[in-house]
């Protein structure tokens, strides 16, 4: 059977290259094609599309730049020069036998271009061309003529099958366009005043598939590109138009020379008024359509994928064998390596845990702290076999490969007879696994027993994470981790827990069933009891909470578990009731009443606690102003509330308006017992109004709401009253929802957006949320005061809220936490759900300045609560730490918890710049020194918030400020509320960046007052060179020098080729930032042209022939640079006090890579390196170039001498690291 290898780079919208991908593998697998399929980033709306395709058993789709790809294949599609790793280095060791079709879908993409035209020549059967402009375009990059077929975007067949009736009017339009200009959005309402319906799809609208049914739905289309052969095809009139302009409606005028440019706008880049659009689309569509109607028949034989892809097919030659040599094979796998960097998403879970990972020395340092703490903590591991043995290997398999090895290893469950050389012990239970781990915890001699399901596997560090938890937690008894699971879609989703969560916890088992817990835990609750069934362990669990209180179960937070199950997959609608029974246990053992009901389709229960007395409520309801929220507010709340007993209180603040002093008047003539006005006459005070409101109250519970709350579920006051009267229960909130259905309150996290934020703020009501968290009942650190309760007594027994210091802001939050220190938990409850129309409807008129908190509200929350705002049990400190929450993200990824003992210093490292001086001047010297144990703690993008900082006690700050302005405030802030000492690391000297350098522009005049008051509240500043450190000087007297050095894992064997062509490869590197620079040596490019080969990286120097390479990531450049096999550097520097300052970065690069150097004599440079340094005279440097190519041998010795020196002194290790060690600790 005939197999296709089809490589692109992206897969993942619906437009462009993806569906030419898409159309391609539809036709080939209907055609009885294997096909396999690689790209650098698949998902989206196209995954959806491929796996949806028929013959899904002959398809292959993946972006594992690994996959082994060991098929004959007897073609191999190529786009954007796209192959994997693995068929790039086939291709290299032993070559294959098939036919290469290289396919160019734009004449202007440079991803669309030739990567190298030799290499493209030698290997292509057939070079495509997606256009006549394209094909020019190719010849004019090198490929051969005679290579290049045009395969203009030939459409499906099912397009030409559509029935097209002649229209006498135009009566509606479709825009399929990612990128329309604002005329068309204006032109689209104007046709609509005119009785044509126009809709957008694309970035204006909605991704979707064009499909034959929707195009023929639509009289005319506005489109460019690919969507012009479907309309044409299906018979439907294009008017071409697009964010360049466009030519208008298709004729035959303009057919030819639109054809020409894949009917692209840039044909004419003729821009039009929406006016002169909406007037040509209803006075030319006659014309139009008339014209493509006559015309079909010759569209659907030009475009036709059905007759042009087996044509094209037909004609290629036969397969021959193809190998790369080393040169091609680099070349290829550096371009890919940059596609992939390119085309990776800005941020993903792969990235997250990349971030997370624990290195080898961490891990190393973590074991040895436990074995010389004589706290080595012995682990068993149980897997229960559940009858496949495939699961239990891999679960067995998983314990193996533990940095922190077991003590043993016990199967039990069903009878397991699988041979194997595994260490292990079985235990045959047949009729419960319950009373095989009893047996086994009877047999063992472990610390710990650790319970795996089979099929869940422990990632490589999870015991090692048990041990340490044990170590610093050594009380608890039992532990918990965050887990990982596949979803249907084959993506992985971290189930990123919060700590011991009461509520949560008899809401769902979210714990997980993969538990450890001490050994001689089992024989104090009399074991596991098989009648609770796979949940026996969580049965288990709430024994040991109800004998030593909830801090015996400890959580760790920190992915440690794959699991077969997915956590949200365990609790079901088939075993609901066995959960329900486990909880009904639970609460007989503790005297507790309540209805168990499950919810949400099996996957949660829903609890309503019982309680004896009627007891009363007082409803507070400050209000100023607010006529027509408050009267809805009343009105509902006595109209939607089923529980009767309340009262009313109406607290107003002084009210002017008149329909607001009429209704209230009207109020209190009605004489309603449950309804009460007090008058407040002080100014606005959130606390104390509520205060004074709580002296008249005459109810034994208190709920305090916002005139903007409206009842509309009348239970959700018997809702709320069920968890008050709990006598654990401090605080009770609602969830409150717009009117539109989107989520107002879902709970409060402390240290969100660096004080305390809403989470789930902006989602749908109708959403679960993370880990199901908007429709289950949970305890949160803090509730909205939007609508909040609480028992009288409990209030009052705290004095109420704080009216001095927690005014208007923050009131909530002081309130909860000082419940919290009198042991009391707070539940949210989704199960009370009330709608919050306007959530600053305290804030109006002259109270509208206080509607956010100042720096004054949060210093204050700062100086009593920072330590309680730095964790919140509630939620988990891997998850995002802005509203709304409930997100990965890169804040604090890479920033570890301190080692047990903190026995390194805590270094928390800030870089401004992860493409430039961030990357060479923070992570590479702290990764160097962290490998090396010197020092803990990790490198943030971004300020780090207070809360932070204060849970992790970094005993250094290190900060770049690069071009930010004001971090004079911040330090400020820093050290009021910690001890660490601030560090302050300049790689430049801002103030005189040269005139020609694109970031002049960004420099302001005054940026040196900045510099002078961010260095004084540094405890020192570190800079790179001594000349800096000069200019430095007129700021600060602590200085402390660390010169740039390359880490060696990749730098350190990189190595360029040499003489690889005839003429020598003289070139320069660098970035858009150097035209000053480079204009230095534009001159000699003239002058050598015959004699050199001109290689240039970044920049190019204007109106000269050479071979340019354009950038690249910062992860690929080191490669990439060594990849150019330049004989000879050129590295020139403009001589100004800015350039002195500089460092020898460039210098380390190129010497790295074995590349000797010819460099302006200057400063930076003069730092001892065999080099040859020049004056930036024409002259000078044209001498040294003539001398350096006449010398061919002594050239590549200098090179070797340079890389000699550079592994000597200039690499992050041995003295230059303890440079840097010196330069970042207080030593």
């Amino acid at each position: 059977m005939s197999r296709i290898l089809i490589c692109s780079n992206h897969l993942e919208k619906l437009q462009g290259s993806e569906l030419v991908t898409l159309e391609l593998v539809e036709f080939m697998l209907d055609q009885g094609w294997y096909v396999d399929v690689f790209t650098h980033l698949l998902g989206g709306d196209i995954q959806n599309e491929f796996e949806s395709l028929p013959n899904q058993e002959r398809l292959l789709v993946t972006d594992d730049d690994s996959y082994p790809f060991e098929q004959a294949y007897d073609i191999v599609w190529i786009q954007h020069t796209v192959l994997n790793a693995y068929m790039i280095e086939r291709l290299c060791k032993e070559g294959t036998n098939t036919r290469f079709i290289f396919n160019h879908m734009s004449s202007f993409a440079s991803m669309e271009m030739p990567l190298d035209a030799e290499l493209e020549n030698r290997l292509a059967a057939a070079v495509l061309a997606v256009s006549h402009e394209c094909a020019e375009m190719l010849v004019k990059k090198g490929i051969k003529k005679e290579k290049i077929i045009l395969f203009d975007n030939p459409a499906p067949v099912k397009f030409a099958g559509t029935s097209v009736e002649y229209k006498e009017t135009l009566k509606n339009v479709l825009c399929i366009s990612n990128h329309p200009p604002q005329e068309l959005f204006e032109a689209q309402q104007m046709l609509e005043k005119q009785g044509v319906r126009c809709d957008m799809i694309g970035a204006a609208g909605k991704q979707l598939r064009v499909s034959p049914a929707l195009i023929a739905s639509y009289d005319a289309i506005i489109t460019i590109g690919k969507s012009v052969q479907y309309a044409l095809v299906a018979g439907i009139p294009v008017y071409i138009y697009d964010m360049y302009g466009g030519e208008g409606y298709l004729t035959e005028s303009n057919f030819t020379q639109s054809a020409w440019h894949n009917f692209s706008g840039r044909a004419t880049k003729q821009k039009r008024e929406a006016a002169n659009i909406c007037q040509e689309l209803i006075d030319g569509f006659e014309q139009a359509q008339r014209y493509v109607l006559q015309q079909r028949s010759e569209f659907i034989q030009r475009w036709s994928l059905t007759q042009q892809l087996p044509a094209l097919l037909a004609g290629l030659a036969e397969p021959q064998h193809y190998q790369l040599s080393d040169e091609e094979s680099r070349t290829l796998s550096i371009h890919n390596k940059a596609q992939r960097q390119g085309t990776a998403p800005v941020w993903s879970y792969k990235k997250w845990t990349e971030a997370r990972a624990l290195s080898q020395h961490r891990l190393a340092a973590t074991e040895a702290i436990l074995r010389n703490n004589d706290a080595a903590c012995r682990i068993d591991i149980i897997v229960i076999n559940a009858g496949d043995v495939a699961a239990t290997m891999a679960s067995l398999d998983s314990v193996m490969a533990q940095h922190y090895r077991a003590d043993n290893i016990w199967v039990t469950g069903q009878h397991f007879a699988e041979t194997t050389t595994l260490p292990i012990n079985v235990i045959h239970q047949q009729e419960s696994w319950c009373d095989g781990i009893t047996l086994i915890a009877e047999k063992s001699q472990a610390d710990l027993l650790l319970v795996l399901h089979a099929g869940d596997c422990l990632l490589p560090h999870s015991l090692l994470k048990l041990a340490e938890h044990k170590l610093r937690y050594p009380s608890s008894l039992i532990f918990y981790f965050d887990e990982e699971a596949s979803d249907a879609q084959g993506g992985i989703n971290p189930m990123l827990k919060p700590d011991t969560n009461i509520d949560l916890l008899r809401s769902y088992p979210y714990i997980g069933r993969s538990l450890a817990f001490e050994r001689g835990l089992l024989p104090a609750v009399n074991g596991l009891n098989p009648a609770s069934g796979e949940f026996a362990l969580i049965d288990m669990v709430w024994k040991a909470i109800e004998a030593a209180g909830p801090g015996c179960v400890k959580h760790i937070d920190y992915i440690s578990v794959r699991a077969a199950l997915p956590l949200l997959h365990w609790l079901n609608s088939s075993n609901n009731n066995l959960y329900q029974q486990v909880i009904n246990e639970h609460f007989k053992r503790f005297g507790i009443a309540a209805d168990i009901n499950s919810a949400h389709e099996g996957s949660a229960l829903k609890i309503r606690y019982h309680h004896q007395c009627n007891y009363k409520v007082s409803i507070i309801i400050p209000t100023k102003n607010n006529y027509k929220t408050l009267r809805q507010c009343i009105e509902s709340l006595m109209e939607k509330t089923a529980y009767h007993h309340y009262e009313i209180i109406i607290v107003d603040n002084g009210s002017t308006d008149s329909d607001m002093v009429e209704y209230l008047q009207k109020l209190k003539a009605l004489n309603i017992s449950q309804l009460r006005l007090l008058e407040w006459d002080g100014n606005f005070n959130y606390a104390k109004i509520n205060n004074f409101a709580v002296n008249a109250a005459t109810g034994e519970l208190l709920l305090f709401i916002n005139d903007d709350i409206e009842a509309f579920e009348s239970d959700w006051l018997d809702e709320m009253i069920s968890h008050a009267l709990r006598p654990e229960v401090g605080l009770v909130g609602a969830r409150l929802i717009t009117k539109t259905g989107i989520v107002q309150h879902g709970g409060i996290v402390l240290g969100l957006n660096g004080v305390a934020g809403t989470v789930n703020q902006g989602l749908n009501s109708a959403s679960s949320g993370y880990m199901n968290r908007l429709k289950v009942a949970q305890n949160m650190s803090a509730l909205s005061s939007a609508c909040l309760m609480i028992k009288k007594e409990a209030f009052l027994s705290i004095n109420g809220f704080d009216d001095k210091d927690f005014p208007q802001h923050f009131t909530e939050i002081d309130l909860a936490l000082r419940l919290s220190q009198q042991g009391y938990l707070h539940v949210w409850t989704p199960y009370a759900t009330l709608f919050q129309t306007n959530r600053t409807s305290l804030y109006k008129g002259e109270n509208r300045a206080k509607a956010f908190p100042s720096k004054e509200d949060k210093d204050r929350l700062y100086h009593k609560w920072l330590h309680q705002l730095s964790i919140d049990s509630a939620y988990n400190k891997q998850l995002s730490k802005h509203v709304p929450g409930f997100e990965i993200s890169p804040y604090m990824a890479s920033v570890q918890d301190p080692l047990p003992g903190r026995p390194l210093p805590v270094i928390l490292a800030n870089n401004i710049d992860r493409q430039g001086c961030g990357y060479y001047r923070v992570i590479h010297p702290y990764t160097a020194l962290e490998q090396q144990l010197y020092i803990d703690g990790g490198v943030n993008d971004t300020l780090i918030a207070l809360p932070e900082i204060e849970r992790l006690q970094p005993d250094v700050m290190l900060i770049q400020p690069g071009l930010r302005r004001g971090l004079s405030k911040y330090f400020e802030q820093v050290r009021t509320y910690s001890s660490a000492k601030i560090v302050i690391d300049y790689d430049d000297y801002s103030p005189n960046i040269p005139v020609r350098s694109m970031v002049r522009k960004h420099i302001k005049q005054d940026i040196i007052k900045d510099i002078r008051r961010d260095c004084a509240q540094a405890d020192w500043v570190v800079v790179s060179t001594a000349p800096l450190a000069d200019e430095f000087s007129r700021f600060t007297s602590n200085i402390r020098i660390a010169p740039n050095g390359l880490p060696v894992d990749i730098w350190g064997e990189l190595k360029s080729n040499k003489r690889t062509k005839k003429k020598l490869r003289v070139g320069w590197a660098g970035g858009s930032t150097h035209t000053g620079d480079l204009s230095l040596i534009k001159p000699l490019i003239k002058a050598f042209e015959h004699e050199i080969e001109w290689v240039f990286m970044g920049m190019k120097p204007e109106g000269v022939q050479c071979e340019f390479h354009p950038g690249v990531p910062i992860e690929v450049y080191p490669e990439k640079l060594a990849s150019l096999d330049l004989d000879l550097a050129l590295v020139p520097l403009e001589i100004n006090q800015f350039n002195i300052c500089k460092s020898n970065l460039r210098l380390l690069e190129l010497g790295a890579c074995g590349i000797p150097v010819i460099c302006t004599d200057i400063e930076p440079f003069r730092c001892g390196l065999p080099v040859t340094h020049v004056n930036n005279r024409y002259a000078e440097w044209a001498e040294a170039i003539n001398m350096h190519i006449h010398e061919k041998e002594a050239l590549e010795r200098q090179g070797e001498e340079l890389r000699k020196a550079i592994h000597e002194n200039w690499m992050l290790r041995d003295g230059l690291l303890e440079k840097w060690r010196n330069a970042w600790l207080h030593l």
